[in-house]
C-alpha cells in the first residue's frame, strides 16, 4: 500500500485488475487460476495518452539514486521464512506494537509478524487474501478473492462482508470515517461499506475497464484505472465529480492533507515512478515526480521530508529516493519477485518475497549519514563547535573550565537557549586555541562561569587584555550548587517555563537536561541528589521559577525519591526522565518530545567536555543531543532517529572519544 505520510488513507499500487495478480501468482506456482481473463487481456494492452499539466521530472531525486547503484546493506537486512514456502505473500501492512500484517494468498491466512520475524498471530479466512489497507487502529481491511471484504484486528475474530455483485474482483480499499471504499476491478464499480451498519452500496464507474486503486481524504474518493489511463474523483456520497484521462502507467493514488488551503493533494503511483500532485481551482491536475524513473515499482512509503522508500521489483532492490542523497539497497536473495512494503515501528521496512515465500526486513538506519565536528583536543573541539554554530550565535560567549565539570555543567541550558557558544579553558591557563577563537569572534560579552578556583584571575585578566572592547564578567558562587542557582537567577526567563533538576555530583544527567531545558526556554538547577531535603535556597528558587512545571532528569539513585516528594509540594506538575543508566536517561529525554527533529548531535556519555560545548548549538540547529557509548549507539536511540527520519547525525569529538563505528551508526549489542 502507499502509506500515509501526513493524514489520508493508504492505497493502491498493484496491477490493473485482480486477474493480473492471479496470473502473476500462477506463474510463480505453475498453477492455473481461471478468473477474469478478459480483464487480464485488457490490462495487457499498451497504455497511451498524455498527462495533464505535468511538470519536469525531479532529476535530482533520480540521479541521487542512480549514481550510487545497489548497496549491500550488510547486517541491516534480514530475511525470514514464512510458515510455508508456498505461502504466496500478496501484501503487507504495519500492525500494532511494531509488528507487520502479511497476507498469505496460498494459505488463505493473514499473519502478524514480530520484528524478530516470528509469526505471533494467525487469522484464517474463507478464501485467499489479496490486498490490505490500514483501518487506522492497528488492524487491516482485507479483500478476498471470493468477493469478501474482511476486517482483521489483533486478538479478535475476523469480520467478513460479502459484496453483492458476484465476481466483482475486489481490488484496493480506503477508509474514510465510517466508510470503507473499494474498487471492483471486474465489475467496473466503486463499492462503499458502512462498517457500523454493514450496508454496502455500489456505484458504476463510467468508462472504466479495470479500476484498481482507491484513495480517500476529507470528502473525496479517487479511483485509478490503468486499463483506460483514467483517474476518477468521487465524493463520499458516491457521486462522480471529475475525471482525468491520459494518465499512463497507473497503479494507485493517495490523497493527503494539503500543505496550504483546501486544495486536493496527494500522490500517484505509476509503474515506474511516484508523482506528487495538486488539483488547482480550475480543475487541472499538476504532477511532479518524487522518484524519477525506475524499473517496476510496487510497494512504497513516503517520508515527511519528501523522500520516498519503494521497492523496485525489476532490480530486486529497496530504494530511498531523496535529495541530496538517495540510495538503492540490494536484497540478499535474487529473483524474489518482491511485492509490497510496510514501515513497522517507524524503523523497519518490510517487503514480501512472493517467489521464495519469505519476508525481507531492512533497518532504515542504513540510510543515516554522519558528519563529525572535532579538534585535536577538547579545547579545539569546542572552538570547532562554536564556528559551526556561528550562523545562529548570539554574539557573546561563555568561558568555563574544560577539565572539571562542576561549575561548567550549569551553563548548558542557558547557552542552548541563547545560542551562545561555550569555550573551554584550563583553570590557570587559557589555551591558545581558545584565545585565538575569542580574538577572532571579538564577542560583545564574555561570561566566565565559576569561581576563581575554576577559572583563575590570571585567565580573566588575559581575556580582558585580548578583548579590550568586550564586556567581561563572572557568575560564581561558593560551590557548584550556588553557581547553578546564580545562573538561574540571572538568566531564567521567569515563571511559567519548565525548571529542570539534575544531580551535580556527576555530569551525564545534567548534560542530557541542559539542551532540553534550553529548548523549552527553561532553566537547569543542579542539586545534591543524594540528600533527602532541599536547601532553603533551592526551595525558594523552585517556588519562584518552577511553580508550574518541574522536570527531574535521572533515576532514583541520581535524585532521591525524597527530593521528588519535596518538589511535588512546590509545583503543579512534576515529571521524571528515568532510565537504567546515563544512556537510557538521555534516550528518555529525547523521546519525551521536548527535542525537535533536525540533524541530531551525538556526543560521548563517558566524558563531559564535548557534550557540554555541543549543547550551545543544539537549539540554533533545532535538534537534540544524544549521549552514546564510545563505540556504539544505543538501539533505542537508533529507533528514535529512524522514527524522526533523521537523514544524518553529527558526531561530536575525535575518534579517541567516539570511534569510527559511531560514524558508521553501529548499534550497541
Amino acid at each position: 500500500m502507499l502509506k500515509p505520510a501526513s493524514g489520508g488513507t493508504a492505497l493502491v499500487r498493484r496491477p490493473s485488475s485482480v486477474a493480473v495478480m492471479m496470473a502473476a501468482i500462477a506463474l510463480v506456482t505453475s498453477s492455473t487460476i481461471g478468473i477474469g481473463t478478459a480483464a487480464a487481456a485488457r490490462a495487457a494492452e499498451a497504455p497511451g495518452g498524455t498527462e495533464h499539466a505535468t511538470e519536469p521530472l525531479n532529476s535530482e531525486a533520480d540521479e541521487s539514486v542512480a549514481r550510487l547503484g545497489p548497496i549491500d546493506p550488510g547486517s541491516r537486512v534480514a530475511e525470514f521464512p514464512l510458515p510455508d514456502s508456498a505461502s504466496l505473500p500478496s501484501d503487507l501492512e504495519a500492525g500494532p506494537d511494531g509488528t507487520v500484517w502479511v497476507a498469505l494468498f496460498g494459505l488463505r491466512q493473514v499473519v502478524r509478524v514480530a520484528i524478530s520475524g516470528e509469526v505471533v498471530e494467525t487469522v484464517s479466512l474463507n478464501s485467499a487474501p489479496t490486498q490490505f489497507s490500514p483501518d487506522g487502529t492497528g488492524g487491516v481491511w482485507v479483500t478476498e478473492i471470493s468477493g469478501r471484504l474482511t476486517h482483521v484486528m489483533s486478538g479478535k475474530a475476523a469480520v467478513e462482508y460479502t459484496v453483492p455483485t458476484v465476481g466483482a474482483g475486489l481490488a484496493e480499499t480506503a477508509v474514510l470515517g465510517d466508510y470503507v471504499f473499494f474498487a471492483e476491478a471486474d465489475a467496473q464499480q466503486l463499492g462503499r461499506l458502512d462498517w457500523r451498519t454493514g450496508e454496502i452500496k455500489e456505484f458504476p464507474i463510467p468508462g472504466a475497464v479495470s479500476p484498481w486503486g482507491v484513495g480517500a481524504f476529507g470528502d473525496a474518493v479517487w479511483v485509478t484505472d490503468s486499463g483506460c489511463d483514467t483517474i476518477w474523483a468521487f465524493g463520499a456520497d458516491g457521486k462522480l465529480r471529475q475525471s482525468f484521462t491520459g494518465q499512463t502507467g497507473l497503479r494507485g493514488v493517495q490523497l493527503i492533507k494539503p500543505e496550504v488551503g483546501d486544495v486536493v493533494a496527494g500522490r500517484i503511483l505509476r509503474e515506474t515512478r511516484i508523482d506528487s500532485f495538486t488539483l488547482s481551482p480550475d480543475g487541472r491536475l499538476h504532477t511532479k515526480s518524487l522518484t524519477g524513473e525506475n524499473g517496476d515499482l510496487t510497494g512504497q512509503v513516503v517520508r515527511r521530508d519528501g523522500g520516498v522508500w519503494f521497492v523496485d521489483r525489476e532490480a530486486n532492490t529497496i530504494v530511498l529516493s531523496a535529495v541530496p542523497a538517495g540510495a538503492s539497497y540490494s536484497v540478499p536473495t535474487r529473483g524474489t519477485q518482491l511485492t509490497g512494503m510496510a514501515l513497522a515501528g517507524g524503523r523497519y521496512l518490510w517487503s514480501a518475497e512472493r517467489r521464495s515465500g519469505r519476508l525481507v526486513r531492512l533497518d532504515t538506519t542504513v540510510a543515516i549519514d554522519a558528519d563529525r565536528i572535532a579538534g585535536t583536543d577538547r579545547f579545539e573541539t569546542a572552538v570547532a563547535i562554536a564556528r559551526r554554530g556561528e550562523a545562529t550565535s548570539s554574539g557573546s560567549a561563555f568561558l568555563v573550565n574544560g577539565d572539571k565539570f562542576p561549575d561548567a555543567l550549569a551553563v548548558s541550558a542557558i547557552a542552548n537557549y541563547t545560542n551562545t557558544p561555550i569555550l573551554l579553558t584550563h583553570a590557570g591557563a587559557l589555551p591558545d586555541s581558545t584565545r585565538r577563537e575569542l580574538t577572532r569572534m571579538n564577542p560583545k560579552s564574555v561570561t566566565i562561569v565559576g569561581g576563581e578556583s575554576s577559572v583563575s584571575p590570571a585567565v580573566e585578566a588575559l581575556v580582558r587584555s585580548e578583548l579590550p572592547s568586550t564586556k567581561v564578567d563572572r557568575v560564581s558562587g561558593a560551590d557548584r550548587y550556588a553557581v547553578s542557582r546564580a545562573l538561574v537567577e540571572r538568566y531564567a526567563a521567569g515563571a511559567g517555563r519548565p525548571l529542570f533538576v539534575a544531580n551535580a555530583s556527576n555530569f551525564p544527567d545534567a548534560l542530557s537536561a541542559g539542551p532540553a531545558a534550553g529548548r523549552l526556554g527553561g532553566a537547569l538547577l543542579l542539586i545534591d541528589g543524594s540528600k533527602t531535603v532541599l536547601t532553603p535556597e533551592e526551595r525558594s528558587l523552585v517556588q519562584k521559577y518552577g511553580g508550574t512545571d518541574v522536570r527531574i532528569v535521572g533515576g532514583r539513585l541520581s535524585v532521591r525519591p525524597e527530593i521528588e516528594a519535596a518538589l511535588r509540594g512546590l509545583t503543579a506538575s512534576i515529571t521524571r526522565y528515568d532510565g537504567v543508566d546515563r544512556y537510557a536517561v538521555s534516550t528518555a529525554v529525547n523521546a519525551s518530545g521536548v527535542i525537535p527533529g533536525g540533524t541530531p548531535l551525538v556526543a560521548s556519555g563517558a566524558s563531559f567536555p564535548d557534550a557540554l560545548a555541543a549543547a550551545s548549538i543544539a537549539n540554533g540547529w533545532r535538534t537534540g543531543l544524544f549521549l552514546v557509548h564510545p563505540d556504539c549507539i544505543p538501539d533505542a536511540d537508533l529507533t528514535l532517529l529512524a522514527q524522526a527520519e533523521s537523514p544524518a547525525i553529527v558526531v561530536i569529538g575525535g575518534e579517541a572519544t567516539l570511534s569510527k563505528s559511531v560514524e558508521e551508526i553501529a548499534s550497541c549489542p
